[in-house]
């Protein structure tokens, strides 16, 4: 496979460590080649041969990549479409400047920092309440896949393939991947709600059948139940009592959108911005990940 748009372009999408990030793609890619060249005659009986050659095939990186990368293409058109879609009236299309920036690390306030050390003071395991009074800071920042942003809007992504969610971080047994990202990206736009969108992107095929993953209650819980997401985000809590704030936090939950790859793709292949061979590159890729079924080809 080949990497569909300019290199120039998608390393412009990092937020740091650009060069770097690409030369791990490229090296994803030239595993791959390498892997194809010395097995002529297919795959060896056990996968634990080709997790590491074959890297690239579940790799969320280069999925998140290539996806975010043609939907950019398409400019506001694409993300209006897309958003406006799963938000609603909460999100108007904006003509606005967007900014997109892969795997961008927001680091922890000083208040969500003491919220944390509240909840690690009663961890159930002695050794660790006890590090957890010394190991500063209690939570280094967390990695969002992408953030995009405009003047008024910032929309933070947390983006799976095959992965699940963590269910807990080192000090606090119950903060789990979504309700982190949720926390800190709140705090990013300084607790305004109306400025403040986030949004999982999965496979369908773990939003159709419930069980499969843990983010599928999580996300359920969020998207319906104010007091779900006071309990997992306790500095949140006074919001849930005061009658003040408690509309802040059901608002919250309408800015909590589940999207899915092949939500994604359907916006890339309808861009006008794309090219044919484009199109034809993400529809291959994708139906290598079983993410699109439609056997009729584009037109290069």
């Amino acid at each position: 496979m080949n990497l569909i748009f300019e290199k120039d372009y998608l390393a412009s999408l990092y937020s740091r460590d650009q060069q770097k990030r690409m030369a791990n793609i490229e090296k994803l890619l030239n595993n791959q080649q390498d892997f194809d060249t010395s097995n002529p005659n297919g795959l060896p009986k056990s996968t634990s041969l080709v997790r590491h050659p074959l890297q690239i095939q579940k790799d969320e990186t280069i999925l998140t990549l290539l996806t975010f990368a043609a939907i950019h293409l398409g400019a506001n058109t694409s993300w209006n479409h897309l958003l406006s879609s799963h938000f609603l009236d909460q999100w108007s299309n904006t003509t606005e400047p967007m900014e997109l920036k892969l795997e961008k690390a927001v680091s922890p306030t000083e208040a969500i920092l003491q919220s944390l050390q509240s909840e690690a003071s009663k961890h159930p395991v002695h050794y660790a309440r006890t590090i957890s009074h010394h190991d500063k800071p209690i939570e280094g920042p967390t990695n969002f896949d992408a953030v995009l942003t405009t003047n008024s809007k910032n929309v933070f992504f947390e983006c799976k393939f095959t992965s699940d969610i963590s269910h807990d971080t080192t000090h606090c047994t119950s903060r789990n991947q979504i309700a982190r990202c949720i926390d800190v990206g709140l705090e990013a736009v300084k607790n305004k709600v109306e400025d403040f969108y986030f949004v999982l992107v999965t496979p369908n095929r773990y939003k159709e059948f419930p069980g499969d993953r843990f983010y599928y209650f999580k996300m359920e819980q969020y998207q319906r139940d104010p007091m779900a997401i006071a309990l997992d985000i306790p500095r949140l809590y006074d919001w849930y009592e005061s009658k003040e704030n408690h509309g802040k936090l059901e608002e919250l939950t309408k800015r909590i959108a589940w999207l899915t790859w092949e939500e994604c793709l359907d916006v890339c292949l309808a861009s006008t911005e794309l090219t044919g061979s484009q199109k034809a590159g993400l529809q291959n890729f994708y139906k290598e990940r079983l993410l699109f079924e439609d056997t009729e080809d584009l037109p290069l």
